[in-house]
């Protein structure tokens, strides 16, 4: 499933063959958010998703007031918009903002109608849909002036700005959403401020009839096309385009309260790239700040906060509906070896029809279960993956708030220099300021164990 979260199906581009749009986006399973850029465009768009709605059910809308307008704003229109933000189909006020690249509207007409609907996206508790260009810093400033620590909203196809500009818009609670300049052939700028988003806080749209992806360039843009948007970015963090797609809906939902029971419910199966993981348990001896667990329970696409500890079978059913992964993975929410029978009953199930199986772990199994269990895993499971997560033990207190308190770091230490005695080992640590990853390099550098930093998914900014 993917979501456009951003485009203008109510423009003329589209008249003649919005039926077709809309059946190739549906073929594609891509939701549809069509917005509004003036108080007459925004009920066309309101009246087009209601028609088109009783055959193509994930169509939304937003009304917005484009930034080229400005000069005729009028505070009047305020009431209009509070009006149209009450029906059904709209989720949200956009686009509204700042725009200095041509400048149709006066720039201090342009700030003072975008107070305004800062103020109006605030009282009704309605995502903001932001359009900037050239615009940065006095976007950031009136946010900063505004006192409030966090908005609800998006910067919608982001492409003038830069790593800093992402960074502060992050801070005050946006979103980021790219369209297809991320797939242009000199948009460095762009494809750099990608890498620096948190995957928790990134959307895709098309900006459709505009800005059509480079496969498709000279051509009128539409939802479909949101898919090669997917598809580049997923290759510059090293993912699949399924995985972006899976990623960007869920937020897309999240953001704009949109309802899908089936999006939002419970995973113990689930799959990232080409391997399938396996959520056991939401238990844990840890409470590491920067555990995505602290923050939500939304993780790469998938809701994991199970609902009651999965059993066996279950499990096995949910891994016989899937075919060609790479491998199975023990990682979930939790600590798997806190359910270290079922851990083992399953691996060596799995193992002995011929997968792949690997241990995701904090390397504390040892001591939730009150003896050494790295021989027994040995059945259970061909790799192990191990969080150090600190380069000494007075970080490790103080990051993951072990209940097992001082004993803690020492007993992951012994765990990795167990397993890697008798199985492929690997050590991770989370790329956190607080954690010196060359001092964990050099703890580590007697030992067969191979080593990575990884990404923290939701970083702090």
């Amino acid at each position: 499933m993917y979501f456009d979260s951003h485009c203008h199906l109510a423009f003329e581009e589209f008249e003649s063959d919005i039926d077709d749009v809309l059946k190739r986006a549906s073929e594609k399973n891509i939701r549809i958010i069509t917005s509004g850029d003036s108080p007459e465009g925004s009920r066309k768009v309101i009246s087009l998703v209601k028609e088109k709605r009783k055959t193509h059910p994930h169509l939304y809308a937003t009304a917005g007031f484009h930034p080229y307008g400005a000069d005729l704003f009028s505070p009047s229109l305020i009431d209009d918009y509070s009006k149209m933000l009450k029906d059904d189909v709209v989720v949200g006020l956009g686009e509204v903002g700042l725009d200095y690249y041509r400048k149709n509207a006066a720039p201090e007409n342009q700030r003072s109608a975008f107070r305004r609907f800062l103020e109006l996206s605030v009282r009704e508790d309605v995502p903001l849909v932001i359009h900037n260009r050239n615009s940065e810093e006095d976007l950031i400033r009136i946010l900063e002036e505004s006192g409030r620590q966090a908005f609800r909203g998006v910067i919608h196809c982001f492409s003038s700005g830069n790593r800093d500009h992402a960074r502060a818009f992050l801070k005050k609670g946006f979103m980021i959403s790219f369209a297809g300049q991320v797939t242009f052939t000199k948009a460095d700028n762009v494809r750099d401020a990608v890498l620096s988003i948190p995957l928790n806080s990134l959307l895709i749209e098309t900006d459709a009839p505009y800005l059509a992806p480079q496969e498709k360039r000279g051509k009128r843009n539409e939802p479909s096309y949101v898919v090669y948007t997917a598809e580049k970015i997923a290759k510059l963090r090293g993912f699949f385009k399924e995985d972006i797609g899976r990623i960007t809906h869920l937020n897309a939902l999240k953001l704009f309260r949109i309802e899908d029971k089936d999006a939002f419910s419970p995973r113990a199966v689930y799959r990232v790239r080409d391997s399938l993981y396996i959520n056991l348990t939401n238990r844990c001896p840890n409470r590491c700040a920067f555990c995505m667990k602290q923050k939500d329970h939304l993780v790469l696409g998938y809701n994991l906060k199970l609902e009651k500890e999965p059993d066996a079978d279950d499990i096995i059913k949910g891994v016989e509906k899937e075919k060609g992964f790479r491998e199975i993975v023990f990682c979930g929410l939790g600590e798997p070896s806190c359910r270290l029978d079922v851990l083992k009953k399953l691996g060596k199930h799995f193992k002995e029809k011929g997968h792949m199986v690997r241990l995701n772990t904090n390397g504390l199994g040892s001591l939730i279960n009150r003896r050494n269990i790295v021989s027994e895993l040995k059945d259970a499971v061909d790799a192990v993956s191990v969080s150090l997560n600190a380069h000494d033990n007075s970080t490790y207190i103080r990051l993951c708030c072990p209940e097992y308190g001082e004993r803690s770091f020492e007993a992951v230490l012994d765990f990795i220099r167990e397993a890697s005695m008798i199985m492929p080992t690997k050590v991770t640590v989370v790329d956190n300021a607080q954690v010196n990853v060359e001092k964990c390099r050099k703890i580590l550098e007697n030992l067969n164990v191979s080593f990575r930093v990884r990404e923290e998914y939701y970083k702090e900014i």
